[in-house]
């Protein structure tokens, strides 16, 4: 990516992920620590020499984060925190998962050195309470005066001084606003960042699309758009020229017919990067074929 933090992006995305194998390497120690060292090396997919000691930089250069979930639902959550990138695709299932996440961070690692989760200037933090409160204000739901901060590119401190000065009262503890009040409030706030209208369904698909096959195996990611986005596959197969069973045998995980042309054919009908499909199909129908060629451990 290599993008460069700019407006009211205080950082990039690669930044926050950088950050977020920190977070991983502390979930991994303590996997050790109750668990057993093999199982953390299973989890982080590094095999660290001592989980007794700090996060090294050489054992987090190694960390594939396209092994983990979270990579994903972090990449969503900053895209529709600042608005940018593939915005659109952050829904309820992403808000659940990235709340959990949330919820669920270690704080310390086995050798009691504090998660980069809570640090106070923490970038993945910061993008999932500002992603889970740009959706409770379109869901309507009330906001913490972090969120409020978070989306309004201010302090805290700033943001209870400026509701207190326009008489707008809090309820609770934490102190919350309503979604309404808030909505009202941030449209006054130079640095916040309306949440646009969502794309085009088609444009919406294809970027679906592309980034379940960035991280799930091939016919899990195309089983998953059809649900989503409920597609009739017998209408795809009509578009397509060809048999229902063509498209059913790439769902099910079987071996399926490699002619290009009837990919492409089955990428547009689907309304999706029909040369990204045709792609990602050719490249896991490579992989079966060397995994079933490979002699048996047996």
């Amino acid at each position: 990516m290599n993008e460069k933090a700019s407006g009211n992006v205080p950082f990039t995305k690669d930044e926050m992920l950088e950050e977020l194998k920190g977070i991983l390497y502390c979930q991994a120690s303590q996997v050790a620590l109750v668990c057993n060292p093999e199982m953390a090396v299973v989890f982080f997919g590094v095999n660290v020499d001592d989980w007794h000691d700090s996060a090294k930089t050489d054992d987090l250069a190694q960390v594939d984060l396209k092994r983990f979930d979270v990579t994903r639902n972090l990449d969503v959550a900053y895209d529709y925190a600042f608005q940018t990138g593939a915005y659109w695709i952050y829904g309820m299932d992403e808000d659940i998962e990235v709340a959990a996440f949330g919820r669920g961070v270690n704080p310390w690692s086995f050798e009691g050195s504090l998660s980069p989760y809570l640090y106070d200037d923490s970038k993945a933090r910061h993008v999932v309470d500002m992603a889970l409160g740009r959706y409770k204000l379109e869901q309507g739901d009330d906001l913490s005066v972090r969120e409020l901060a978070l989306l309004a590119s201010m302090t805290e401190a700033a943001v209870r001084n400026s509701l207190s000065k326009e008489g707008i009262e809090t309820r609770g503890k934490p102190a919350k606003v309503s979604a309404e009040t808030a909505l009202t409030w941030l449209q006054g706030r130079r640095g916040f960042i309306q949440t646009r209208k969502e794309e085009t369904v088609v444009q919406n698909r294809i970027l679906h699309a592309k980034v379940a096959f960035g991280h799930y195996p091939f016919n899990e990611a195309l089983a998953a758009l059809v649900r989503s986005e409920q597609i009739d596959l017998a209408e795809v197969a009509r578009k397509a020229t060809v048999d229902a069973s063509d498209i059913e045998r790439i769902l099910g995980g079987e071996e399926y017919n490699l002619d290009l042309e009837m990919l492409r054919r089955i990428g547009e009908a689907l309304e999706i990067d029909a040369p990204h499909f045709v792609g990602v199909a050719v490249e896991n129908a490579i992989r079966r074929k060397h995994h079933k060629s490979q002699p048996s451990a047996d």
